[in-house]
Formats: C-alpha cells, structure tokens, sequence
C-alpha cells in the first residue's frame, strides 16, 4: 500500500534536483547568513581579498581556455562572410568585393591573404603576465607559455588559413619546442609574434617569439628624407590612376616581370625588442584521416607576390568551382535534393564538397594528365607555381634544424 500523498505530486527529475535547490535557497537567504555566529563571518577585509583573488584568477575558470581559444577562430569566420555586420552573418551586404560566384561560401576578398608575402605576413597578439600566469619567483611560470600559445597561434592561423578550413580541412598539432631566453616580470605587458618560418613534406613549422612591447612609433629625425620601395610606390600609382567607381588595377605595366625579381627583404618584427622566449611548433594538415602536403595549401591559400605565384589562386577557385558543381550535382542525382550546408558555426559552406576531400595522397606524381573530372592535373607539384617560396623556405629549415627539438629526424627530402 502506498504511503504517498494522493493530494501531492512528486518533484521531476531535474538537475540540480530540488532537494539541492532548497539547501541552497535556505543557505544564500539573508535570514540564514544573519542567524550565523560571528565566529563564522568573515572580516570584510577577508572578503575583500577573496574578490580580488577571484578577479584576478579569473582566466583560469572552467571553460575560460575554450573561449578563448575557439573564439578567434568562429569570429574569423564570421567576419569573412559579406553581411552587414559579422553577428548578421545571414543578411547579406553588396559592399564589398568577394570571392568567384560558385565557390561556397562567398567570402570577402579582404578576410584572405591575397597577394601577401608568405614569410612576412606576421602577427601580433598582446597579453599581460597576470598573478594566475606567474610562479612564486614572480615571473611567468614555463607551464603558461604553452597555454599563452594556444591562443597566440589560433588567432594567427584561422584567419590566414581560412580557404583551407572551408576546402574541408583542418590543423593537427604535432608537436612545440620552447627556447626560454628572459624572464617575463609579473603583471608586466608583452607580445607574441608568429609566423610560418618553412615547410617539408608533411610539417609546417610556425614560430612565435615572445617580446617586449614597442616604446611607441620611431618617428624620423628631422630633415631625414623619406624614401618609398618599389611596391609602396607601383600601390600608390594603382591609387592614383584609379578613377571613382573603377574596378582596381590589377597590375601595372612592367609589374610582371618586376615582381618575378629576388623577394623584397623583410623586416625584423624584434628589432629593438627584447626577446623573452622562441617558440617552434609543428603542424600537419588534414582532412579527415588524409594527410595534405603543406605546399598544396599554401599554393591554394592566395599568398604569393610575383605574378606567376599570384595565379594559382585563379587555378585554385576554378578547381573549387568545377569540384563544388559536380557534388551538387552527384548529391542532386542521388538523393533528389539540394547540398546541404554546414552550420553558422562552421561558416555555412560545403566543406564536404571542398577539394582537400578529393585529395589522394597515394595518387603518385604525374599519374595521368588529367582526373576523371576533367581538372586537370592539380594533384602534380609540378602544376603549380612555388617558385617563390622555395629559397627562403630551406633557409628556413636550416635555422629551425639550429634550434632543435621540433624537426623530425631523420628529416624528409625538401618539397616546395
């Protein structure tokens, strides 16, 4: 016989259960906290300093690391879509210029490393040594260096490499070295700058180099005479010759042969600086369980100066229009229905439909001129033009072989 109540009906199974709720209830009521003994309420002085000591730790609560690290690359994505704004993703705006019609997503032609020498393009991301990054010595612990990485080098590489995240690929981190060469004080300001140093056939190799702030702009003394490389100098032509509501200039004359010349030098982004710690990661690009060669999607990711670099990204987004219209197509045929995109999240592509997922790494070179689908033989590292990269991505190599530790041994043939 049930001993329950007919005139109640029991609690649903909730989380926190209601038993929790109500211990809760009675614990943080203004009546309870009152009732205490004084020997249990704490000075304000005590409760002051827990405030603080929770404030100032706050990077360390849970979930703070994901946010910090997934963000930069979801927000990247957002703000390459054509909207009027990047938290409208879904209204679309005619403002700016975009990527080929019947490539998916239309991104803004802005959001892509177009035309930006590859070794150089370098970022910067600025932080602080707070009292949850430091150890009892008063300086950064070694530990948060890594930490301090992971969102250094997602904020560097989702936007850089964001045509390879929507061709249906991603990064896998294969391995860190870390140089530690100064202290950084507690609570003092610094900066991470990063780039991709080199290549090899399966390894792309990034740099970060923690640093001192800059002191501010190095203004010229007076009566210095300014002078303009050539580059400055071909961009403030294309400027001047354009008329209002022109397309823009895509190359000048002569501008072909000039940009086929040795690299312009790059400039040192420490100079001046000092230098606390050089970090050597490691990456692999994948799509699915495919391994993708490093040189494929930098050939497809739009860096590149000189003319003949430059035309690989034409190669390139024909390659995605041709692969994206043939799985419309194959899944209209099949399933009597449209492509289905990916989420807001992932961009709203076809990243199932990219090129890296017909990639075949067992494909040999120069297997066959061209592909079942008539593209060509994009697969061959012979098809595209990598010249470019080829010196200064050894030279690369052969510094990062000095630092040690991050290299595989033995180290693979070199591969543009």
């Amino acid at each position: 016989m049930s001993t329950t109540n007919p005139g109640t009906v029991a609690d649903p199974h909730v989380m926190p259960p209601y038993v929790v709720r109500r211990a809760l209830r009675v614990i943080l009521s203004r009546d309870f906290l009152a009732s205490l003994p004084s020997q249990f309420r704490l000075p304000r002085w005590l409760s002051s300093f827990l405030f603080l000591l929770l404030v100032a730790n706050i990077k360390s609560f849970p979930l703070v690391w994901h946010f910090r690290v997934f963000l930069p690359a979801i927000w990247s994505r957002m703000k390459a879509r054509p909207s009027v704004h990047p938290l409208l993703p879904w209204i679309r705006s005619q403002r700016f210029p975009t990527t080929s019609p019947g490539t998916s997503p239309s991104l803004k032609l802005s959001s892509l490393p177009l035309g930006r020498d590859l070794f150089a393009d370098v970022s910067t991301a600025c932080f602080r040594a707070w009292p949850d990054d430091c150890d009892w010595n008063g300086h950064v612990s070694n530990s948060c260096y890594s930490k301090i990485l992971d969102y250094a080098r997602m904020g560097h590489l989702s936007p850089r490499f964001l045509r390879f995240h929507f061709d249906g690929g991603w990064m896998a981190l294969g391995g860190a070295a870390l140089a530690f060469h100064k202290e950084i004080p507690a609570l003092s300001k610094f900066e991470v700058k990063m780039n991709v140093e080199a290549w090899d056939d399966k390894w792309c190799y990034v740099v970060a180099r923690f640093v001192s702030p800059a002191k501010g702009p190095q203004r010229p003394p007076p009566g210095a005479k300014r002078t303009l490389s050539a580059q400055n100098l071909r961009k403030l032509l294309k400027d001047a010759a354009q008329p209002q509501g022109k397309p823009p200039v895509t190359e000048l004359p002569g501008e072909a042969e000039e940009a086929e010349g040795a690299p312009a030098p790059i400039e040192d982004p420490i100079a001046g600086r000092t230098l606390y710690c050089t970090a050597v990661s490691r990456y692999c690009f994948k799509s699915g369980r495919r391994t993708i060669p490093p040189w494929f999607v930098l050939a497809t990711s739009g860096y590149g100066t000189f003319a003949s670099t430059r035309a690989n990204w034409e190669k390139a987004e024909a390659l995605r229009r041709q692969v994206l219209s043939n799985a419309r197509a194959e899944h209209k045929q099949k399933h009597g229905a449209p492509l289905p995109r990916d989420g807001v999240v992932a961009g709203h592509g076809h990243r199932k439909a990219g090129i890296l997922t017909r990639y075949d790494p067992a494909r040999p070179e120069g297997a066959g001129k061209e592909d079942e689908r008539g593209l060509g033989a994009w697969q061959d590292k012979s098809s595209w033009a990598l010249a470019e990269f080829e010196e200064r991505r050894v030279r690369g190599l052969e510094r990062l072989r000095a630092i040690g530790g991050v290299i595989p041994s033995p180290v693979s043939t070199p591969a543009s």
